[in-house]
């Protein structure tokens, strides 16, 4: 559980980074932008630890999907 856990949370750093990244690299991103940007992050972050973190998925079932 512990690991799960771990890898849940290191999953979900990586998908906030990669959701926040474009506001936090544009030179001119207003804060209001830049708050939404956060706040999405927040939230994907959030349902990533959600789904990877739980025995048992809790919206999508895509774990055993094929490639």
């Amino acid at each position: 559980m512990l690991t799960r856990l771990a890898g849940a949370s290191v999953r979900a750093a990586l998908v906030a980074v990669t959701v926040a990244i474009p506001a936090v690299m544009l030179p001119e991103v207003s804060p209001n932008s830049a708050e939404l940007s956060m706040l999405l992050a927040a939230i994907a972050a959030a349902f990533v630890i959600f789904e990877y973190g739980f025995p048992s998925p809790t919206l999508i079932e895509f774990r055993f999907a094929a490639p």
